[in-house]
């Protein structure tokens, strides 16, 4: 980043006309290391500990640097102003008034309000609709055929009750069966009526709802999701 080459020049210019000090290049690595990682508060605090002991100059234009890095731009202007007066060469000179420069125009930026969150979209309820099954299918073509058989068995017991061929016990006999044969028809048919009827129930009363789904992003298209209701 330009604020941590800024940091590593000024301080580099100012310790050329002077005598090392062992303790400040050391702290000095700390710091860049601090910078590098992101630290910013940590690299600020080993500063002005060293600043404290030292008096160094130098150490004012890194402050500046740290204090610009954590948005405290009044604060960063202010040490590179101090920095400015300590009389440093021309290089870090021309770098302070940069960060001078940098650290007034982030003062002078309007403050942007955050957008808020759009509102949630309002659920739509989901749709209902009748659902024919297989098994409606199957109750119905089923009892459809129970109340043909049926229906075919009484016909033909009533046919048998109209043959008074043969003698009185012959026919007795055949009307008897003929009745049978009638009220079995009549309770087969009625079965297979309440299959159908029960297909017919299940078709009016069961529902399935359809909800939207995502949009998939290959179709672009919204599709539906359907869920079997009672």
């Amino acid at each position: 980043r330009l604020a941590i080459a800024w940091l590593c020049v000024a301080t580099a210019t100012a310790f050329a006309d002077g005598e090392p000090e062992v303790d400040v290049d050391a702290a000095l690595v700390r710091v860049r290391a601090h910078f590098a990682k992101g630290e910013i508060e940590a690299a600020k605090q080993l500063l002005l500990a060293t600043y404290a002991s030292t008096k160094r100059a130098d150490l004012l234009f890194a402050l500046g640097q740290a204090e610009y890095n954590l948005g405290h731009y009044k604060q960063a202007i202010d040490y590179y102003e101090q920095f400015l007066a300590s009389n440093p060469e021309t290089d870090a000179t021309s770098l302070a008034h940069q960060a001078i420069g940098s650290a007034r125009a982030r003062l002078d930026a309007p403050v942007v309000e955050p957008r808020p969150p759009p509102p949630p979209s309002p659920r739509q309820p989901p749709q209902r609709a009748r659902d024919w099954d297989g098994f409606n299918t199957a109750l119905v073509i089923g009892g459809g055929a129970v109340a043909i058989a049926g229906g075919g068995l009484f016909a033909a017991g009533f046919r048998a009750g109209d043959d008074r061929s043969g003698s009185l016990t012959d026919y007795d006999r055949r009307l008897e069966r003929s009745l049978l044969a009638q009220r079995a028809g009549v309770a087969i048919a009625a079965g297979g009526v309440v299959l159908v009827g029960i297909g017919l129930l299940r078709w009016s009363v069961r529902r399935i709802e359809i909800t939207p789904s995502p949009p998939t992003s290959s179709a672009g298209t919204i599709g539906l999701a359907a869920r079997g209701r009672w």
